[in-house]
């Protein structure tokens, strides 16, 4: 079923929604939607609808919200990305929404090349992945000038994954805790960031006996792994 996402809109089941100006234009211009199309609303705040396209005017759609379901925030599965390459980057943004992270950081580090998208840009990226996820709890993305903004004490655990780390196949996880994943950039960490999360009394750097990974694919087999080690 198309979704598409009111970033914010409160929904109601049993009553009408009026859209109108560029949520009208996305329905219509993008996702070709027409009159008795069955859609799934989001608002990006936990609640989702079924609905029908009722009535399309010259500059207005309303829908017909029937089925509201409301879903509970998700756990403390955070991640920090040391800004990577655009391409990556991207790539890495709409995996977050995929995979179900509660907030996302962005931090620029020693060997980070590239600048942040552009605020349009990194708005669309969000949606279409939400869109095609149905996620309906989306991450929220924060923008931090540097390392020392990082609330470390929030997390039970802050795992960095990289190749001078260690193997922790023993390492296992409570539903309940606070995890903070970091992925680096195509240059990795540096020593002075290594050392950094080596010192945090919940910090632990962690090797898997792999090629090196390109920054996406590290963040899909971290999330993985944690996930893997939830007792």
């Amino acid at each position: 079923m198309r979704a598409c996402l009111l970033q914010g809109q409160e929904l109601k089941a049993n009553s009408e929604l009026v859209l109108s100006d560029e949520a009208f234009h996305h329905l219509v211009q993008v996702c070709r939607l027409r009159e008795k199309d069955e859609l799934l609303v989001l608002n990006g705040l936990g609640q989702t609808a079924k609905a029908t396209v009722q009535t399309i005017h010259k500059r207005q759609m309303i829908l017909r919200l029937l089925e509201l379901t409301v879903v509970n925030p998700p756990p403390k599965r955070d991640a920090l990305f040391v800004i990577p390459k655009k391409d990556a980057l991207e790539a890495m943004l709409k995996m977050s929404v995929e995979l179900g992270l509660r907030k996302v950081f962005l931090v620029r580090g020693a060997y980070s090349q590239e600048r942040l998208p552009e605020e349009k840009r990194l708005s669309s990226l969000l949606q279409s992945a939400i869109e095609q996820s149905n996620n309906p709890w989306p991450p929220e993305i924060v923008l931090l000038k540097d390392w020392s903004e990082v609330n470390w004490n929030e997390y039970q655990h802050v795992l960095c994954f990289d190749p001078v780390g260690e193997r922790a196949d023993k390492l296992s996880f409570a539903k309940t805790d606070g995890i903070l994943t970091l992925i680096g950039p195509e240059g990795g960490f540096s020593p002075e960031e290594q050392l950094m999360v080596k010192q945090l009394p919940n910090g632990k750097l962690i090797a898997w006996d792999t090629p090196i990974l390109r920054a996406p694919t590290a963040l899909s087999m971290a999330v993985g792994w944690v996930t893997a080690r939830m007792a």
